[in-house]
């Protein structure tokens, strides 16, 4: 019995020490945060910089697993034109590389079989009714009051309100991804340890990816201005972010970035569908949804006045 416990803790002990993968040994593993180590193969490495280059990182969701003379590239979209069009960048790279592709689509946020009806939180929003022409109310207000005319205005008025919650929607998702790739691409643009035209290349991709946040972002404030009620007097709020500090680096930037364009998604989306379907006009200013804009569009100006600094 006591040489069979003896067993048991050598195995034990031999599972617990660290083993060396002979396929990955002496390669030097990446900067955290950055999608490959600099000795990954130059032809997957241009792989990698084309899908942003080409902008397919806006149509499709995916991680890039690179593994000596070959990647894995796990996909969530619903997108299949841009997801042809990356498995045929991948073609030229056959034989000599192996490229998997694990394609997942998005699962619905909500059963589209059932009726869309407004979203919830902004079918009571009486400044975004205002906005959109709210029909309903000028009808109960004429006469005659006629059961097809106000079905009418209630149909163009919920119609209008999903268009504007899907504008909303799209515009954050692509200002969350274009700030999530920044910082990958930082993480290539400001490696020294990076051939110097991989990182030439991910300083314009930085560059292009910014300029996206910042158009993003703008056009967010001019739609969820007609949404929000304006102050009675605006006061800066101190949480709204957008200060860096000087002796902060590009990556550091570019991190600070992602993290903000998170946030300020999840919120725009809690904005949209609230848990509680009703949303807090206090909630939505503490900080301001327009001040952390604000901030992001400030962080985003400084990250590329760094960009052309360095």
């Amino acid at each position: 019995m006591a040489a069979v416990l003896q067993v048991i803790c050598i195995i034990t002990w031999l599972s617990a020490l660290p083993v060396d993968q002979p396929a990955h040994r002496g390669e030097p593993a990446p900067e955290p945060g950055a999608p490959f180590a600099p000795s990954v193969p130059a032809a997957l490495r241009t792989f990698w910089l084309d899908f942003h280059g080409n902008r397919l990182c806006q149509d499709i969701d995916a991680v890039f697993v690179f593994h000596g003379n070959g990647l894995e590239v796990w996909c969530l979209t619903d997108n299949l034109k841009s997801l042809d069009r990356l498995k045929r960048m991948a073609g030229p790279l056959s034989p000599s590389y192996r490229v998997d592709f694990y394609v997942t689509r998005p699962q619905p946020e909500r059963d589209k079989g059932e009726d869309r009806g407004p979203p919830p939180g902004l079918w009571n929003n009486q400044e975004l009714r205002s906005f959109l022409g709210d029909m309903i109310q000028e009808h109960q207000g004429s006469a005659p009051r006629t059961l097809s005319g106000f079905d009418d205005a209630l149909f163009t008025l919920t119609n209008r309100m999903q268009m504007f919650a899907d504008q909303l929607l799209e515009l954050s998702r692509r200002l969350e991804r274009y700030a999530r790739d920044l910082e990958c691409l930082s993480a290539v643009a400001f490696d020294p340890a990076h051939a110097a035209a991989d990182r030439a290349r991910a300083r314009t991709l930085c560059a292009q990816h910014a300029a996206g946040i910042d158009e993003c972002a703008s056009k967010l404030d001019e739609n969820l201005r007609q949404a929000l009620p304006p102050p009675a007097k605006r006061v800066k709020s101190r949480s709204a972010g957008g200060e860096i500090r000087s002796a902060a680096s590009p990556r550091d930037v570019a991190t600070e970035i992602a993290r903000q364009g998170n946030r300020v998604a999840q919120r725009i989306y809690r904005f949209i569908y609230p848990d509680n379907f009703t949303v807090g006009i206090a909630d939505l200013r503490e900080p301001g949804l327009l001040d952390s804009l604000a901030g992001l569009r400030r962080m985003t100006a400084d990250f590329q006045h760094r960009l052309k600094k360095d």
